[in-house]
């Protein structure tokens, strides 16, 4: 047996802990973070009005951070704490960044990422003044309650660790007005300052957070815990919402020890069938759909303009590395459009895709009348443009990420392209197997006029290229089974057609 003895070793700090506790620091200006904690209090209040977006948020999140095999999910509630822990990738160090940032974002010009790292993330702390972080080398908290920040000089003279006492007493001077107007927690960006974690908290020992896995995060609810249990039981009690996630194969709910309810996305690539199966203690449910990518829509400034879209983009060089902007043309004007993606900007086109509902014996048919239709990879609870499947494209949301942002020249360009191929989508379903399928075609028209003479602009596109899609695709199974256009076929209401073809086949 052979046996060694390390000599004067030397102990190597933690480079994960070192990250953390430098972030922290780097919040060292009572001017910015001040600014930063308005802000952050500004989109919290705006996006995250509704306990089921912060689970959409997380799951999206989840999604992007998928492994070549996909990705499982796990969501526990456990005492005050919502625990959600996933197989996917461990965060990476500019994953950490973007996380205690207001800027950042490691999805920048990924087309093959949906959500924003960063402030999608910042859902979080919509209900939670606490949360652990568990993954990779990583273990830290956001406590806004921390003793720290009841404390002016205590808190600068910890993230500003190099001054000597002079050069303190030189800052308190030149922020002595800071400090006298300071609010404690509400004048620091407690979201974006992570303190480092030795060991699991007891309240978590136990719990799916301190298992084996990937990422694991756990949200102090408060009070807060048993509604939200009940949120996300009605959400997982309707799995559309996994519909167009790209990634995401199980969804688990453990609520008691022997209590799981879960979610299962099988995809057969052969068909575009999608089938999503909840399996609860008593019951199981599976739903199917035909799920397709729609359309391949251009992103190019001919494009816009073949689509009569007053909307440019344009690529600047800024220090060596590509900068897109996009721009709407106002008065012959290029005003700048900034709450749109650059990952969007930059791509050549944007990938419209759509689901449409089966019955039990494989038929089309189409969802339930008010059944909001519209996603952004995940459910908008959308009901002012009603379709009868569900579409799934990029579009620009309002500021609660509930619906598509009617004031937007992007949504615009999208509403016509969708008027524009929904009629093909149809057709594309087209056979004796489907009889119904004229059902999936909008039955009417938007309402174009809003209160004060004002035009909702994006029925008035959709409008636009359904009413011109509806002469110029085919889309009717004619008696022969070919699909032509509407113009090429004859209504035969009085039944003589039937009674000659009768007469024919006597004869």
């Amino acid at each position: 047996m052979f046996s060694a003895e390390l000599v004067n070793a030397i102990p190597l700090s933690d480079p994960y802990k070192e990250l953390v506790e430098k972030s922290f620091k780097e919040n060292n200006a009572p001017k910015s973070n001040r600014e930063s904690a308005s802000y952050l209090k500004e989109i919290g209040a705006d996006m995250y009005t509704d306990r089921d977006r912060m689970f959409y948020e997380l799951l999206q999140n989840a999604d992007d951070a998928s492994s070549l095999r996909g990705v499982k999910v796990m969501v526990q509630i456990k005492d005050n704490y919502l625990i959600f822990t996933h197989d996917g990738l461990s965060f990476s160090r500019q994953d950490f960044r973007s996380i205690v940032s207001t800027a950042n974002s490691t999805k920048r010009l990924d087309r093959k990422k949906t959500g924003y790292k960063g402030i999608g993330f910042k859902s979080v702390f919509t209900d939670s003044e606490r949360v652990y972080i568990k993954t990779g080398g990583f273990f830290f908290l956001f406590d806004k309650d921390a003793d720290l920040f009841k404390d002016f000089r205590a808190f600068y003279r910890y993230v500003n660790p190099l001054y000597t006492e002079e050069q303190l007493q030189i800052f308190f001077k030149d922020n002595v007005e800071y400090e006298k107007e300071f609010e404690g927690v509400n004048h620091l960006p407690w979201q974006l300052l992570p303190f480092w974690v030795e060991g699991c908290p007891s309240p978590l020992l136990g719990t799916s957070f301190s298992r084996n896995c990937n990422v694991a995060i756990a949200l102090d609810m408060g009070v807060a815990a048993e509604k939200y249990k009940e949120t996300i039981k009605g959400i997982i009690q309707k799995p559309r919402f996994m519909l167009f996630l790209r990634n995401t194969q199980r969804i688990q709910f453990e609520d008691k020890k022997w209590d799981i309810l879960s979610i299962a996305k099988h995809v057969d690539d052969k068909t575009n069938i999608v089938r999503l199966k909840n399996s609860f203690a008593q019951n199981d449910n599976e739903v199917s759909y035909i799920v397709r990518e729609g359309s391949e829509i251009p992103v190019t400034n001919e494009a816009f303009k073949d689509c009569d879209i007053p909307m440019v983009k344009e690529c600047q060089d800024a220090g060596g590395q590509e900068k897109w902007y996009m721009y709407q043309i106002i008065d012959n004007l290029p005003v700048p459009i900034t709450s749109i993606p650059e990952r969007i900007i930059a791509a050549d086109t944007t990938s419209v895709s759509y689901a449409i509902m089966l019955d039990e014996t494989g038929n089309v048919i189409p969802i339930t009348d008010k059944t909001p239709s519209l996603y952004a990879y995940l459910p908008m609870e959308d009901r002012r443009y009603l379709f009868p499947f569900f579409i799934n494209a990029d579009f620009e949301l309002s500021s609660n990420r509930q619906e598509a942002k009617r004031v937007s020249v992007w949504n615009e360009y999208l509403f016509y392209n969708i008027g524009k191929n929904i009629v093909s989508w149809v057709s594309s379903i087209a056979n004796p197997n489907h009889s119904d399928y004229l059902s999936l075609l909008p039955p009417s028209f938007f309402t174009e006029e809003l209160e004060e003479n004002k035009t909702d602009r994006l029925a008035f596109q959709f409008n636009r290229g359904y009413k011109e899609s509806l002469v110029e695709t085919p889309f009717v199974l004619n008696d022969k089974l070919k699909i032509v256009c509407q113009d090429d076929i004859v209504i035969d209401e009085s039944g003589f057609a039937a009674v000659v073809q009768h007469q024919r086949s006597v004869a």
